[in-house]
């Protein structure tokens, strides 16, 4: 499945780099890795350095070197987080144009489910949770989100149209998937299984899937 031209465009090319610069990125990418890892096997509160570095297979004090401060650290995997789903394939020229509109949206929906249920999903929602008291950290992550969030809706009005016609529903009725799915991850641990949350995540995607279906005429 393409990528959009607009997901690939949120991206700016990386200069090239010396044997160090590579190096040095190599280092932070690890370590960036590892807290994903510590923040799904942990939660935030106890991903603590000394586990990250563990994880990582670094010293504190290379850690240190790049990141003054667990929450520099932080910052930095958020941005990781975000191109990662960014750079995944998105549900757009489908090979299942035949499907019925409905069944589409539904394979599309939970698409973005299955996406999230994920080590980096996890994690994301893990910062999401901790940045609701910690202001500074929201400070850093906010226009991060909100950017990415612009990049999305972008992609979403090219892709889908509301049943009512109106561009604010079909980013509305998204915003609620989202806002659904990202809730759902934290009933996890209401449930037995895993399989329990995927019927939960259907169940859900049944009910708003008749809301919208894939654009005929997308935006120039």
């Amino acid at each position: 499945m393409a990528r959009s031209p607009a997901i690939l465009a949120a991206r700016p090319a990386r200069p090239v780099e010396g044997r160090q610069e590579l190096k040095a990125r190599a280092t932070r990418e690890a370590l960036c890795r590892a807290t994903i890892v510590c923040l799904d096997r942990y939660g935030y509160s106890e991903a603590s350095i000394g586990r990250i570095t563990q994880e990582a297979g670094v010293s504190r004090g290379a850690l240190t070197h790049h990141y003054k401060s667990k929450e520099d650290l932080i910052v930095d995997t958020v941005d990781q987080m975000l191109h990662t789903r960014l750079e995944q394939p998105l549900p757009g020229d489908r090979k299942d144009a035949e499907l019925p509109s409905e069944e589409v949206i539904r394979n599309d929906l939970l698409w973005v489910w299955k996406g999230l249920d994920t080590r980096n999903g996890r994690a994301l929602v893990e910062v999401l949770l901790a940045s609701r008291t910690d202001s500074a950290l929201q400070d850093r992550i906010s226009a991060k989100l909100q950017t990415w969030n612009g990049v999305i809706s972008t992609f979403i009005l090219k892709s889908y149209e509301a049943k009512s016609g109106r561009d604010e529903d079909v980013l509305i009725l998204w915003d609620i998937c989202r806002v659904f799915f990202r809730g759902l991850l934290i009933q996890k641990s209401f449930v037995r299984d895993r399989e329990e949350l995927l019927r939960l995540a259907e169940s859900f995607v049944q009910l708003v899937a008749s809301g919208f279906r894939p654009r005929q005429n997308p935006p120039q």
